[in-house]
């Protein structure tokens, strides 16, 4: 199945929130078989959030891996 990433699920996947187990239980997003997609508009709204809170260089590191996981 096809899934459009907006980036308040992305920002959930780096919190490693509740939230994050039940979108795996229910929808299992990142399984081999599912495509996730993101727009250019959530790849920058999560960067720029990054800058904004000033993330360190750990969770930067992460949201670059969870953009490569997605097809953008």
């Amino acid at each position: 199945m096809d899934y459009l990433l907006d980036t308040n699920i992305v920002l959930i996947y780096l919190r490693q929130s509740g939230l994050k187990e039940e979108l795996d239980r229910r929808l299992s997003l990142f399984s081999p078989e599912n495509t996730l997609l993101i727009s250019v508009v959530s790849i920058g709204e999560a960067k720029s959030i990054a800058i904004q809170r000033k993330w360190g260089e750990k969770k930067i590191v992460q949201l670059e891996g969870l953009l490569k996981k997605v097809v953008g």
